[in-house]
């Protein structure tokens, strides 16, 4: 395969197959920029200069240049997606002194999608960062065969829907790592909304194959699903899992650990055993005092808040007697003062 033929396999083309390095595809809003390999380093590549508008070599305008830069611009302010593939320089066009039209020695069939940086006088191709839409997510298909290049996403093989409901199906709408499930903390209105991973990157085959949602797929939440691409390295489901600090989640103290609803439940349980089976309350003494010292209008809310983080809806038999509690302090608020009963 040459390179004309790969860049046509993914539907991209541009105005001239001897000297551009870049091409586009309006149909699907990506381009695609070969990466020199003199001009990459780490994790970034450079894929134009400001200073290549003419060639070094004999100060003759870049015929590619004007190409490039509108390919720029379509992934700056059009929102197109930037890939990338390896091209590696041969020096047979240059002289001694290394002046001379670069010319491919080879290059590898390979597309990345790169996220798109402007320093000083060039634009760099940096890893991609994938954002809250993933890469992974499957998109507009309608059969289960993988590959053919249809359709590019991160590694440029077609997506299918079908395949995501089958996953979902067989594995629920639950993140596999975390247990996190949409629905759940948000409501009815966003139940199904889940990230789709492939266990195995589509970009590892490199011929069609048939997808087995069940086997291949499992649901994630984004979070998850971003520390699974996080770098360099694809952590496998079970890695992400294992890594997860237990009890992470339980941010407030416990509503039994502070002194005031210690005390506020020893009242009410004195009450109650002393037969009492009312109570008076002043609103006076009330608006008087609930704001008061230490705050018991908000001490309810965070025990309120507390029941629900630590003991989740179980809790709810608890939650009625905090109620009672605080009502049987502000109880004592209203006696003391005269030394009354009730």
């Amino acid at each position: 395969m040459n390179r004309k033929q790969f860049i046509e396999s993914f539907g991209a083309t541009c105005k001239n197959w001897t000297w551009s390095w870049s091409f586009v595809n309006h149909d699907e809003k990506f381009v695609i920029f070969g990466a020199w390999d003199n001009h990459t380093e780490q994790r970034r590549a450079l894929i134009l200069g400001e200073d290549w508008t003419h060639r070094a070599s004999d100060g003759a305008k870049s015929i590619g240049f004007p190409q490039s830069r509108e390919h720029i611009r379509l992934i700056e302010s059009a929102g197109y997606r930037l890939f990338t593939f390896p091209m590696y320089v041969s020096n047979e066009l240059k002289d001694a002194e290394g002046y001379g039209p670069s010319k491919i020695d080879h290059f590898d069939p390979e597309l990345t999608e790169k996220t798109l940086r402007k320093e000083d006088s060039g634009w760099y191709a940096y890893e991609y960062t994938p954002d809250f839409q993933s890469p992974e997510e499957l998109q507009d298909s309608e059969k289960y065969i993988e590959g053919a290049c249809k359709s590019v996403t991160v590694n440029a093989y077609e997506r299918n829907r079908d395949a995501r409901a089958a996953c979902l199906k067989a594995h629920g709408t639950a993140c596999v790592v975390c247990g996190f499930d949409f629905s759940s903390k948000y409501g009815p209105e966003v139940s199904g909304f889940i990230h789709v991973h492939h266990l195995v990157p589509v970009s590892a085959r490199r011929e069609q194959y048939e997808l087995d949602p069940i086997k291949d797929l499992r649901p994630v939440c984004p979070n998850c699903h971003a520390v699974i691409h996080y770098g360099d390295k694809l952590r496998t489901v079970e890695e992400v899992k294992e890594s997860i600090r237990p009890n992470h989640v339980m941010q407030t103290r416990h509503w039994s650990t502070d002194p005031f609803w210690a005390e506020a439940l020893e009242t009410y349980e004195a009450l109650r055993k002393s037969g009492r089976n009312s109570i008076t309350l002043d609103l006076d003494t009330i608006e008087a005092n609930i704001f008061n010292g230490g705050s018991p209008a908000y001490l309810l809310m965070e025990a309120m808040s507390s029941v629900r983080e630590h003991e989740g809806w179980d809790g709810h038999k608890g939650a009625p007697r905090l109620v009672l509690a605080l009502l049987a302090n502000l109880n004592c608020l209203h006696e003391k003062p005269t030394g009354g009963s009730s």
